[in-house]
């Protein structure tokens, strides 16, 4: 049953709202001026590349962007409820993406590539993630791969296989990289 809000309980409401918006300069400050977004196969794959900091937040957090040039532009950023850090072909509520990227960390740049959209479902797709883009003087042979770190099962199942793999295509409750050309953006 829905009760009513009181006056001071609005007022309060309305004063966190402000605050969380008058936030939204020091969350730009704090955020990673370069993200590099991987593990995209086929169709998705022009989520991939690096993303700068744009000058302006959006729904008052920061977003990035890969302007037009060689690729389409893609867009990092916090969909309007909060909820969740979205990849799409442009800016939005969140609702028109192509792909969520879930973190309990204030920076994307953390964060797993948890679903894909395929059209009629949204599936998980792990191998895709979003991370502080490497300087570009630390890149070459003898940089450090810059990866997304493994669990001591996986680099165990890694080893053993030689590759990632899929938990059990069977029951597709994973995208494989054969299901990337039925995946599109919505």
């Amino acid at each position: 049953m829905l009760k009513p809000m009181s006056d001071a309980t609005f007022a309060e409401v309305l004063r966190i709202r402000q605050r969380y918006i008058e936030g939204k300069d020091a969350r730009l400050q704090r955020a990673q001026g370069e993200v590099e977004v991987s593990g995209f196969p086929g169709s998705l794959s022009v989520l991939n590349g690096k993303l700068t900091l744009r000058s302006e937040s959006w729904n008052h957090q920061p977003a990035w962007h890969r302007q037009s040039g060689s690729k389409e532009e893609v867009f990092l950023y916090r969909d309007s409820a909060d909820s969740k850090w979205v990849l799409g072909l442009e800016l939005g509520d969140g609702h028109s993406r192509m792909a969520h990227v879930y973190t309990s960390l204030e920076s994307p740049a953390e964060g797993l590539v948890w679903e894909v959209d395929c059209g009629d479902r949204w599936l998980p797709y792990l191998p895709a993630t979003v991370r502080t883009a490497i300087p570009a003087t630390f890149q070459g042979d003898d940089a450090p791969a810059h990866t997304a770190p493994k669990s001591k099962r996986s680099r165990a199942k890694s080893d053993e296989k030689g590759k990632r793999s899929a938990k059990d295509p069977s029951k597709e409750s994973v995208v494989r990289e054969a299901d990337m050309p039925n995946c599109v953006c919505t």
